[in-house]
């Protein structure tokens, strides 16, 4: 759970849709550094602009649901997307040549609903009833709020966790109203609904065929007769690159029972792929798929974020998805009863 956890906190770092109100929103926005010129509102395809004075700014308008929005000031990148919603909130901006990005937010409910998660999944994270207790949380918020591009966010974590069936997705988004979503949620929706069809828990992953980092082309097949985890990264990934640690202390702790790793990266720069393998001292047999999460083996698993990883049995039946260090870490234990998870399997 702890990547679906992560998940959710980024996608809700800013705004919660069941305290938007009526009135219309306003934005009393500042700079943390010295900027002159316009800074720019963008959200349900539209732009809108404001000057910055003594590096201050202001925004306002009314939107019918709450919305995906972020800021950009005169630089290529941004970073920090936000929910915009009808309520007043103060935001600070930071800013370098090349990218824009929320410092702070207040004045927005979301924040103490994003402490209440958090309090929840430190006390109940460990809990028997824990993925259900969170099911209902998201459903109701949905529910409560169907139209929201955040609800529709929560939706497309949330129905990747392997602890839902299918009856459990099919509630959720059908609680949801495609309509208001942005087009990239639907299509993460949509390829998770036919992923779970095909490459999940009690069906064979399909062979992966890809080249090591000597030129020569490796399979998964190579390891039939043992667990297989079959994991997909990029160096530039920074949430893969604080995994790999962890995931590594995972494989020489199950690597003499039978633990295998087959890494497939979707770089698009082989020497760059090649400094992680280094750097990161990965230990298994690491891949590179060409053409990125483009690769035509790849885009029919309906993987649309990295880290994603597959968990097989000896037989290439697939036993777990998206699994944290720590979730396979316990999982694994759970199989080779001789050996018991240790608390130190955590990402550092």
């Amino acid at each position: 759970m702890h990547r679906v956890f992560f998940i959710l906190i980024l996608a809700a770092s800013i705004i919660s849709p069941s305290f938007a109100q009526d009135g219309g929103y306003t934005i009393d926005g500042k700079f943390d550094v010295d900027y002159e010129g316009f800074v720019y509102l963008h959200y349900d395809g539209k732009v809108d602009s404001a000057l910055v004075q003594e590096n201050g700014f202001s925004f306002s308008g009314k939107v019918p649901y709450v919305m995906e929005a972020y800021f950009t000031a005169n630089t290529r990148m941004t970073n920090g997307d936000f929910y915009l919603e009808n309520s007043e909130m103060k935001v600070l901006l930071g800013r370098t040549d090349e990218i824009t990005f929320i410092s702070d937010v207040k004045g927005c409910h979301t924040l103490k609903e994003m402490e209440k998660l958090g309090r929840f999944y430190e006390k109940s994270s460990e809990g028997p009833d824990f993925h259900r207790d969170l099911y209902q949380w998201v459903l109701e918020l949905v529910k409560a709020d169907p139209r929201s591009q955040f609800s529709g966010m929560l939706v497309a974590a949330l129905i990747s966790n392997e602890q839902y069936d299918l009856q459990d997705v099919n509630d959720l988004v059908t609680a949801m109203d495609t309509t208001t979503q942005v087009a990239a949620t639907m299509r993460e929706i949509r390829l998770t609904m036919g992923r779970r069809s095909t490459a999940w828990v009690g069906n064979a992953l399909l062979p992966l065929r890809f080249p090591d980092d000597s030129g020569k082309v490796r399979s998964t097949t190579e390891f039939s007769g043992q667990y297989l985890l079959v994991t997909f990264w990029a160096s530039n990934c920074g949430y893969c690159r604080k995994e790999n640690p962890a995931m590594v202390k995972v494989y020489e702790k199950y690597h003499a029972k039978g633990l295998e790793v087959f890494g497939v990266s979707v770089d698009s720069q082989r020497e760059q792929w090649l400094a992680a393998i280094k750097e990161d001292q990965l230990p298994w047999v690491d891949t590179l798929a060409e053409g990125g999460i483009n690769h035509p083996d790849i885009k029919s698993l309906g993987i649309y974020f990295i880290p994603s990883n597959y968990l097989l049995d000896p037989s290439g039946i697939i036993i777990g998805v998206n699994l944290s260090p720590e979730e396979l870490d316990r999982q694994l234990a759970s199989i080779m009863s001789d050996i018991s998870p240790e608390q130190s399997i955590t990402l550092n």
